[in-house]
């Protein structure tokens, strides 16, 4: 009943909703709109992002080992994963006083290969310095990519010459490639000769430092450790003047007069540089005080001496004489070399000989030249010059002292002659005479006046000059502070300082300030050794019987 009640119900309440009583069945009502159902979003997938970019290098550190005067190369790989959408662009920085600009060789693709060359006559020493390699969007670095910056340690070293003979070797140029800062400088030793003996200019080789007395009958030569100043072996004769030393290839050089007898009696030595033991002697036709001899290429030349003049050339390896000559008037005359030539200046005519045979080949006259007598000599070398030339401090002076110890005592003319076959003569002369024997690099010439008269109230001064290669003409000068009065001996020249020698002290000049930047209580005659050490044979001019070690670096 409860069913069926309600089902009437139902009906009913569906019948008198009709609204109309005519009993017919209403419409049905439209159905109501279905709302779509929207389609599923699915999120778009994204691209993954390219990884970014890294960088290793193939090599951990790198170092280089020249000659002096050698050239050499570095060489890593840098390898990069990852891409950019943006530009890439490697940079490498470098220490620009050891290397020129880097070649890069993109051929393989993700691998940059570096390399790096050492320039131009790189410095003496070891030098240690870092490489950085880069990516970056831009050429300066402005937008470097993130975690690309690598280093790598790098050292290059440059094993110097020794000081052979006079100013170093047979250009007679005074110049060591060298790049110093005076902070560093430091005295090691000094060494006093027994008895106070005067002393000839030094040479170095082996790590060793040899001296030789002025003084007949005394110790001959002694051989002194470049680093401490203690004498490693020394030689004792009777009766004998040794002269200025010379050094090459494990052997030191010794020419020694008899004093009894010395025509007959002036030789060569040639010791062993380590022991000292004899080796051999060049017998000399020759007598007299003279400069250090000349040794390259298996060759030394030797000058005639103070009561001689000419040159005499010997094979080392045997101590044969090759060729001798009685030329010209000089007296402590150094000859100078080149590859072919030997120059031998007699302080008014500049001889030049083949090497090979001591056959002439010209002859160039100073026409400024004074010879004062025939008793005064050019106590100098002639400078090979860059520009075909040579330079001579012009004619002769008079020391009062018959030895190679002593320092000149005159001013001369700096003369610059053309050996050029097709135009020799003279190109210039200074303005002003010079004392100390000069020395040559880059152009430019660097020598000291002795005393000059300035008539006021301090008497004396004196000025060192640097001067045009090319035209003669002062490019800039340095007066040394009173009491200083008068410059001496030799000039040496690196790469940044020029020292000199006055009658109290030796400076260093800065040759970009053309300031005294470093000085040394000890006046004399200068040397730099391979193992980077100033070496003073003391004395103005008149040596005072002691050496003195400066470390440079």
């Amino acid at each position: 009943m409860f069913k069926q009640a309600s089902a009437a119900l139902l009906i009913c309440s569906l019948t008198a909703c009709g609204g109309g009583g005519d009993g017919t069945a209403p419409a049905p009502a439209p159905a109501p709109p279905v709302a779509a159902i929207p389609e599923p979003v699915v999120p778009p997938v994204a691209e993954p992002s390219p990884p970014p970019l890294s960088l290793a290098l193939t090599a951990a550190a790198q170092s280089l080992e020249l000659a002096e005067g050698g050239a050499g190369s570095l060489t890593f790989i840098a390898t990069v994963s990852g891409t950019s959408s943006k530009p890439v662009v490697p940079v490498i920085r470098y220490d620009r006083l050891q290397f020129t600009a880097g070649a890069i060789d993109t051929s393989q693709p993700g691998h940059y290969r570096v390399t790096l060359q050492t320039l131009p006559d790189p410095s003496g020493g070891t030098k240690s310095s870092q490489v950085s390699f880069q990516l970056c969007e831009d050429a300066a670095c402005e937008r470097p990519y993130a975690d690309t910056l690598r280093t790598l340690p790098v050292s290059v070293t440059v094993k110097l010459r020794d000081w052979g003979t006079m100013q170093r070797n047979g250009a007679h140029r005074g110049y060591v490639p060298l790049q110093l800062d005076p902070a560093a400088f430091t005295q090691l030793w000094s060494w006093s000769a027994p008895q106070s003996v005067a002393l000839n200019p030094v040479a170095t080789g082996e790590g060793k430092v040899f001296v030789t007395s002025d003084n007949p009958g005394q110790n001959l030569v002694y051989v002194l450790d470049e680093q401490t100043g203690k004498v490693q072996w020394q030689k004792t004769g009777t009766d004998f003047k040794p002269h200025a030393p010379a050094y090459a290839n494990g052997m030191v050089y010794v020419r020694a007069t008899e004093e009894a007898n010395s025509i007959a009696s002036t030789r060569i030595w040639a010791m062993d540089a380590k022991s000292g033991a004899m080796m051999k002697t060049l017998a000399l036709n020759t007598n007299g005080y003279a400069l250090a001899p000349v040794i390259d290429g298996g060759t030394l030349f030797s000058e005639g001496g103070y009561f001689s003049s000419g040159l005499s050339s010997f094979a080392v390896a045997d101590g044969t004489l090759n060729w001798s000559i009685n030329q010209g008037n000089a007296k402590l005359s150094a000859p100078a070399l080149d590859d072919e030539h030997v120059y031998y200046y007699d302080g008014s005519k500049l001889f030049i000989y083949r090497r090979a045979d001591g056959i002439r080949t010209g002859t160039i006259t100073d026409p400024v030249a004074v010879v004062r007598n025939t008793s005064t000599d050019p106590m100098s070398a002639p400078v090979l010059g860059s520009r075909s030339n040579v330079l001579v401090l012009s004619g002769t002076q008079f020391t009062g002292f018959c030895c190679t110890s002593a320092s000149g005592g005159s001013n001369r003319p700096i003369v610059n002659l053309s050996v050029d076959p097709a135009a020799p003569g003279m190109l210039w002369k200074t303005a002003d005479g010079y004392l100390t024997q000069p020395a040559l690099s880059g152009g430019v010439i660097y020598a000291g006046t002795g005393a000059i008269y300035t008539g006021a109230s301090s008497g004396y001064t004196a000025r060192f000059d640097a001067i045009s290669e090319e035209t003669g003409e002062i490019l800039w000068s340095w007066t040394p502070p009173a009491p200083d009065i008068s410059f001496y001996r030799n000039v040496v020249v690196t790469k940044n300082l020029a020292f000199v020698s006055t009658d109290k002290n030796v400076y260093a000049i800065d040759l970009k300030t053309h300031q005294a930047v470093w000085k040394a209580p000890y006046p004399g005659d200068l040397a730099i050794g391979a193992n980077q050490v100033l070496l003073i044979s003391v004395g103005g001019q008149t040596s005072l019987g002691q050496v003195v070690g400066i470390k440079l670096q």
